[in-house]
């Protein structure tokens, strides 16, 4: 099967911005009005008219544009998949839309994530070899189980999906546990955490639209790749604020550009332009009128310096990571929220296979009794004689916290297995330790975990879940060296500092 990776074409499009049209309307409105005036033998003095050609000359030059760099900022995007639609929400682009495919729910092994496979795709030549992987999504539903509010006739049917991009935005980010937003984001969709059954093998979780809908009428129950419903399990899963045996919900959100600069800097120059010809009588500032009036045109001249061409441009960009076994971020990184994680329980060969960090202020579903709970806590599995260098081992058994966070004005982050440290141009985020569950458990995603990770609380109950194990190399067709055996995993997480944009 062919795969291929893609990006964003640069293409000018000559839209208005909305601002800069609203500032035009205002300097156009002024300077006419200045013009006509009604009052009797008004002339305007030369410091007026000096100031009303300065206003008319930007004039001239805002239409030329606002900035020569301007659409570099218009065309940061993002790009999202929304699992159970043909189409993306309203005022986003539709990159393609498709069915799910993905690892037959029997498989023990091969991918364990779902796939968009594209409804034009491009064939490749026909093998003989018995490795077949990708197979179609199909929604498995009850009358007992299934997301409040769905209708059990969609049991079998498959599953569509589309690939969604974006416009300047920089970060999207999918929340477990909520289904509206945080402070500052706004939501792109909602609905209810879904993957493989706990009895089958390991899947990736999913957030499925709440008005999910099937790829057609077909019902053929061919199984493939398959979407249960989910309900969380308190033990080590906090609960409150979490409720036992409910919906999972979720949403997928987008970063909201503030746009009350853009409307204080429309304001400043409007009454920068009307302020010398607020009094007939006397076309004199006062000191006091003069020196505000200095003070607006110094504020509108250095926020267009500052949008044009650096500061607009790096504004509304930056990336969302969470950060595993810690309750912050780092010093100067915008918290999203902070959390518990949670995820499968270890010894379900099926379901979800990743760690999922749940907020501390979850939107609960409501109750279900049907028997698919894979929303668990976590802890720490260390000893004295089984812990990453520097920990200690009274961390055995305590459930582990997170937090997601928001790095401004960054293109990419990224996590380096192997390494403590960075390499020429790029900047840590922080470092730790690669963990996942035990080589004798079933299959978990690994994590980077902090080197100065916390726990959750004092909390020590031996309740197990999604369990954090320390890793070591195995030499063999890992070469050594570079590596060595048996050796703790460093990792380090970083970021790439925006140049020239």
């Amino acid at each position: 099967m062919y795969c291929s990776a893609i990006s964003k074409r640069t293409r000018r499009k000559g839209r208005i911005n909305m601002y800069f049209a609203n500032l035009t309307i205002v300097l156009a409105t002024v300077i006419l009005v200045v013009y006509s005036h009604e009052c009797k033998d008004y002339d305007l003095s030369d410091s007026d008219q000096s100031l009303v050609d300065m206003m008319k000359h930007y004039l001239h030059t805002l239409r030329k544009g606002e900035c020569s760099t301007k659409n570099k900022t218009l065309n940061t995007g993002v790009t999202y998949i929304r699992w159970g639609r043909k189409s993306c929400p309203k005022g986003v682009d539709l990159v393609y839309t498709g069915q799910v495919g993905g690892t037959y729910y029997s498989y023990r092994g091969g991918g364990v994530n779902y796939l968009c496979l594209p409804n034009d795709p491009e064939n490749g030549q026909h093998q003989s070899f018995d490795n077949d992987q990708i197979h179609g999504g199909e929604y498995q539903l009850t009358s007992t189980m299934k997301p409040s509010g769905w209708s059990e006739s969609m049991d079998n049917k498959e599953v569509p999906c589309s690939v969604c991009y974006q416009k300047q935005k920089s970060a999207v980010l999918m929340i477990p546990g909520r289904k509206t937003c945080f402070k500052g984001w706004n939501s792109e969709y909602n609905g209810y955490l879904m993957s493989g059954h706990k009895g089958h093998y390991k899947r990736d979780y999913a957030c499925v639209d709440k008005n999910a809908e099937p790829l057609d009428n077909k019902n053929g129950e061919e199984s493939g790749a398959l979407f249960y419903p989910l309900r969380t399990k308190c033990s080590n899963l906090r609960c409150p604020p979490y409720t036992n045996e409910a919906d999972v919900l979720c949403v997928e959100i987008k970063e909201r550009i503030n746009m009350s600069m853009r409307y204080a800097t429309l304001l400043i120059a409007s009454v920068v332009l009307v302020l010398p010809s607020h009094d007939c009588r006397d076309s004199v500032l006062s000191e006091s009128d003069q020196s505000m009036l200095d003070m607006m045109k110094n504020y509108l001249i250095t926020s267009r310096k500052d949008e044009c061409p650096q500061e607009r441009k790096t504004t509304h960009t930056g990336v969302t990571y969470i950060r595993w076994g810690k309750k912050g971020c780092p010093e100067g990184v915008d918290i999203v929220y902070t959390g518990q994680v949670g995820g499968n329980q270890y010894t379900h060969g099926g379901g979800g296979v990743n760690y999922l960090c749940l907020p501390n202020d979850p939107e609960n579903g409501e109750h279900q009794p049907y028997g698919n709970p894979q929303i668990y806590g976590s802890e720490y599995e260390v000893s004295s004689g089984h812990k990453p260098s520097g920990w200690s081992a009274n961390m055995y058994n305590k459930e582990v916290p997170c937090a997601v966070c928001y790095q401004k004005r960054r293109s990419i982050v990224i996590m380096i297995p192997g390494r403590k440290s960075c390499y020429k141009g790029w900047n840590s985020e922080y470092n730790g330790y690669l963990m996942s569950d035990h080589y004798t458990h079933t299959k978990k995603d690994f994590a980077c975990v902090d080197r100065k990770a916390e726990t959750l609380d004092n909390s020590s109950g031996s309740e197990n879940g999604a369990l954090f194990y320390p890793l070591r190399t195995s030499c063999g067709s890992l070469r050594c060296p570079p590596y060595t055996n048996s050796a703790d995993v460093f990792l380090c997480r970083l970021y790439k500092v925006i140049q020239n944009l």
